[in-house]
């Protein structure tokens, strides 16, 4: 499978597309960019052609599938919470490292 290079931009800075990011994570590694791109277009067609409630009810299984891992995984929600706590202040830490949280908000340090 190939990957994502960038998480939320592409190359140009431009907000990446997420269908070609999908299409550009489940192509092989030697698919040619104008192949990632028709197989792009054809998930967003497939999903513009797709009624209101069968698009639901595929979120819904995607929803159920996702809270049966977590179930099965054994993390609490507390557990999930915290970690996703941590990783929010450590990304802030790294982008914008001359701030602190303090009482009244971001303040910068001392």
């Amino acid at each position: 499978m190939g990957t994502i290079s960038g998480p939320e931009e592409g190359g140009n800075g431009r907000k990446l597309d997420p269908f070609v990011a999908i299409a550009r994570a489940f192509s092989g590694s030697d698919a040619t960019e104008e192949e990632i791109l028709h197989k792009a277009a054809d998930m967003r067609r497939n999903a513009q052609n797709t009624p209101a409630n069968v698009r639901r009810q595929r979120a819904l299984e995607a929803l159920n599938a996702i809270q049966k891992m977590f179930q099965e995984s054994g993390i609490t929600e507390a557990e999930l919470q915290a970690e996703g706590r941590r990783i929010r202040r450590q990304l802030v830490r790294e982008r914008y490292g001359f701030l602190k949280r303090g009482p009244g908000g971001f303040d910068k340090e001392p």
